[in-house]
C-alpha cells in the first residue's frame, strides 16, 4: 500500500505543470511552444476581444492568484499598465517576464494617407510582430521558465531552440519573399504593423488616426493616396468597425484583409500577412 502512495506521488510530481499567466494569445503561444507539458496556460485577454476596454473575469483573477509566472508584453500596453498592479496584490509571490525588455521601441507613427505630416503618440507596444523581436521575446520566455521550474531546464532549453529555429526559417521565407515583391507600401485601419513594417522595409498607411475614423473628405484623400502608391490590401482587425476600409477598398478595387495582431498561431499569422502584403508564391 505504501510503494502504491510513493509511486502515486512521484507520477503527480512528474507530470505535474506550473500554471502561467499571459497578457495576449501570442504569448500563449510562445509559452506553449516552449513550456510544451510542464505549463498550463492562463490568457487574460480571449480572442476577439479588444485590449483597451477588456476586463478579467472574477474566475481569471482567481486562476492569477495561483500562478508561477506571468508573461507579459512590457513596452507600455495599456492593459498591462492598468491591471498589472492588481495582479500583484493578488498574487505577491509571482514571478513577472517582461518580454519587451531590450528591445529597441517605436512611437506609435500614425501617417494620414494624403498628408505629409505624422503623429506621434505613446510607444507602439506591438513589439511581436517583428519576427526579430519575436525570437528575443521566446528567449526570454525560456529563461523566465527556466527561474521558476529549473527541474525542466533541458526541456524548455531544447524546446526554445526549436521554436526559434522555426522563426528564424520563417523570417528567411518572408526576407525571400519580400525581396520579390514591389509593394512598398500597405493600409490599415488601426496602425498596429508599424514592427513588421519596418522589418521588411515597408510603410504602413493608417486611416484610423489617434482612435477616429476619417471624415468623408479625408476619405476621398486617402483613395488618393492609395491610388498613387498602388496599394491593393487593406488590413482590418477584428474588434473594428469595417465599413471605412470597405469603401476604400471598392474605390481602389482592393482587397479587404482581415487581420489579428493578437491572433494565437503565431508563424501562420506572420505568414498571411506576408503572403496579402506581398502576393503568395
Amino acid at each position: 500500500m505504501l510503494k502504491k502512495i510513493i509511486l502515486i506521488l512521484v507520477l503527480t510530481y512528474s507530470f505535474s505543470s506550473i500554471d502561467v499567466v499571459t497578457t495576449i494569445l501570442p504569448l500563449t503561444d510562445f509559452v506553449e511552444k516552449i513550456g510544451g507539458s510542464h505549463v498550463n496556460v492562463i490568457t487574460l485577454i480571449p480572442p476577439g476581444a479588444n485590449p483597451h476596454s477588456y476586463e478579467p473575469s472574477p474566475k481569471q483573477l482567481q486562476q492569477v492568484s495561483n500562478a508561477k509566472l506571468i508573461v507579459m508584453i512590457g513596452a507600455d500596453f495599456q492593459f498591462e499598465t492598468i491591471w498589472l498592479p492588481k495582479i500583484l496584490k493578488l498574487n505577491k509571490q509571482i514571478q513577472g517576464c517582461n518580454t519587451s525588455e531590450g528591445l529597441e521601441k517605436m512611437d506609435t507613427l500614425e501617417k494620414e494617407a494624403g498628408s505629409t505630416s505624422h503623429h506621434y503618440s505613446n510607444i507602439d507596444p506591438h513589439v511581436w510582430l517583428s519576427i526579430e523581436n519575436a525570437i528575443s521575446m521566446v528567449t526570454r520566455i525560456q529563461d523566465a521558465l527556466i527561474l521558476v521550474d529549473p527541474e525542466n531546464a533541458e526541456d524548455y532549453l531544447q524546446n526554445s531552440i526549436l521554436y526559434i529555429t522555426e522563426l528564424q526559417s520563417l523570417q528567411e521565407e518572408l526576407t525571400q519573399l519580400r525581396r520579390e515583391s514591389n509593394q512598398t507600401s500597405f493600409l490599415v485601419f488601426h496602425p498596429a504593423w508599424g514592427y513588421f513594417a519596418k522589418e521588411f522595409d515597408l510603410e504602413q498607411h493608417a486611416f484610423e488616426v489617434e482612435g477616429k475614423e476619417p471624415s468623408p473628405k479625408k476619405l476621398m484623400s486617402i483613395i488618393k493616396e492609395a491610388k498613387k502608391e498602388r496599394i491593393n490590401t487593406i488590413f482590418i482587425e477584428p474588434q473594428f468597425n469595417q465599413k471605412a476600409a470597405k469603401t476604400i477598398a471598392r474605390e481602389l478595387g482592393a482587397k479587404v484583409v482581415e487581420m489579428d495582431p493578437l491572433a494565437k498561431d503565431y508563424i501562420q499569422n506572420m505568414r498571411k500577412v506576408a503572403f496579402a502584403v506581398f502576393g503568395e508564391k
